[in-house]
């Protein structure tokens, strides 16, 4: 059903007042419909909002209760800082509680690596090297066949050596058992 006549020239004055009336009341209803449906996604809008509070009110909760710890606040790396100036008289005499030192001077280095830049300008000379400590974990795996000595004795029965206690437990080493329980809580 078309809104709207196709030929509105061919209709008289008062069905041209009839079909404005109709048309108005159509442009009222849809007008009543959309403010419904304002109405509608606000109300909708309000109850996203509210849930969404509730989420993370639970969340905060279920940290709590599983004692999980937020995200860490790390920080840039201080290997390659100068270190601190020379204390003064005045300061000299006061010792910081925790007493803490550099640890760098001890700090052993497993593998050193010499880069060199990608392009050497045409007569350029060496100058010596830039030195950056990085500090690095580096896991590996170990995997444990453990031969047990099988015995018959002379009445038919066989004597089997035992696993050492630590390894009792299944397939898997105690190391790797509590690295995993250490990363899952």
């Amino acid at each position: 059903m078309s809104l709207v006549p196709e030929n509105l020239t061919s209709l008289s004055a008062s069905e041209l007042i009839a079909e404005i009336a109709r048309l108005l009341e159509v442009v009222r209803v849809q007008q009543q419909q959309i403010q419904a449906q304002q109405e509608m996604i606000e109300r909708l809008e309000g109850q996203v909002k509210q849930q969404d509070e509730r989420i993370k009110q639970l969340e905060d909760e279920l940290r709590a209760q599983k004692k999980l710890k937020g995200k860490p606040k790390l920080k840039a790396s201080q290997l390659n800082d100068a270190p601190a100036p020379e204390e003064t008289d005045a300061e000299a005499g006061k010792r910081s509680r925790s007493g803490k030192r550099s640890k760098k001077p001890g700090f052993a280095i497993d593998r050193e690596e010499m880069i060199q830049p990608q392009v050497i300008p045409a007569g350029a000379r060496f100058n010596g090297y830039r030195t950056y400590d990085v500090q690095e974990l580096e896991l590996s795996r170990q995997n444990i066949r453990f031969q047990l000595a099988e015995y018959a004795t002379l009445d038919g029965e066989t004597v089997v050596g035992q696993l050492p206690e630590a390894y009792r437990g299944g397939h898997y080493g105690p190391t790797l058992v509590s690295y995993v329980l250490y990363q899952h809580y």
